[in-house]
């Protein structure tokens, strides 16, 4: 079959890492080529397909969002006549609604790999509806999408991993600079800076903590932008109840026995860090 798998980014993101998964997969069975919005990242996954990119700009105005929604969706129009795909896998909220308004025969999936209830509103919802099939990585977001927009859907896949991948990587020895921040309990927690991860809620129950725990550390692995609120919101809080922060990405000689949370950005190999944490936490 001839398969379009389209998704915002290539890089850095737990959905990015599953689509190179999927369509790496797929490849050896079928024709699959890959569309994406955003341009070329250093830290893009492994992609083995073919990546047509489609990329716009980010507009805050309301008319300029829905003339960029248009824009895409004819360009992405226009892949898919010279294509001709049997198949479009779509994955994350804007390659849905893209995806929807191309007004296309072949069967669409719409794949979701976030919580409905950041996304409400009608045009998510009209998105959803133009797809064939909808496939979420969880049956809660099944749920959601009952309670938010009244659809009902059974199926869904969790996400799949290579466990011995994951132990392979994990058995890599960190840097030994790093072993005094181990020296205390260490709480790990693993995600982007974005709502559905909750970090507001664990650097509020770390403070607490470390009142009866001194020796606690926090452990963010995670993509991060200095101007993200959530961000913001969680290294003032911390500022505020006195805990030192470092960020690995612009502390090199930092002593890792003063500080109480380490920021380290993207990790491509985060399991060296989690194999040596004494919990992990996911809000």
């Amino acid at each position: 079959m001839k398969i379009l798998f389209i998704i915002p980014g290539l890089a850095i993101g737990g959905q990015e890492k599953i689509g190179m998964m999927l369509t790496n997969e797929l490849l050896k069975y079928h024709e699959v080529i890959t569309v994406c919005f955003e341009p070329e990242n250093p830290l893009q996954f492994d992609y083995k397909t073919p990546i047509i990119r489609i990329e716009n700009k980010i507009y805050k105005s309301p008319f300029l969002k829905a003339f960029n929604l248009l824009k895409r969706a004819l360009a992405l129009r226009k892949i898919k006549k010279n294509f001709q795909p049997d198949i479009s896998i779509s994955v994350g909220e804007t390659a849905i609604v893209a995806n929807a308004f191309t007004f296309t025969n072949e069967f669409k999936i719409a794949a979701i790999h976030q919580a409905i209830k950041v996304l409400k509103g009608k045009l998510y919802k009209f998105s959803y509806q133009k797809h064939d099939k909808i496939i979420p990585v969880s049956s809660g977001i099944n749920k959601e999408l009952k309670e938010v927009y009244g659809i009902e859907n059974s199926d869904f896949i969790h996400n799949g991993y290579d466990i011995n991948e994951i132990i392979s990587c994990s058995e890599n020895k960190l840097d030994e600079k790093f072993n005094p921040l181990f020296n205390g309990k260490v709480i790990a927690h693993l995600g982007r800076f974005d709502i559905p991860k909750g970090h507001w809620h664990l650097v509020t129950v770390f403070a607490l903590i470390k009142k009866d725990l001194p020796d606690a550390r926090l452990l963010l692995i995670g993509d991060y932008e200095s101007e993200n609120e959530i961000f913001t919101f969680c290294t003032d809080f911390l500022k505020q109840n006195g805990l030192k922060m470092a960020f690995l990405q612009n502390d090199k000689n930092m002593d890792y026995n003063e500080i109480d949370i380490l920021f380290t950005g993207h990790q491509v190999n985060p399991f060296q860090f989690l194999k040596n944490a004494d919990i992990f936490v996911f809000t």
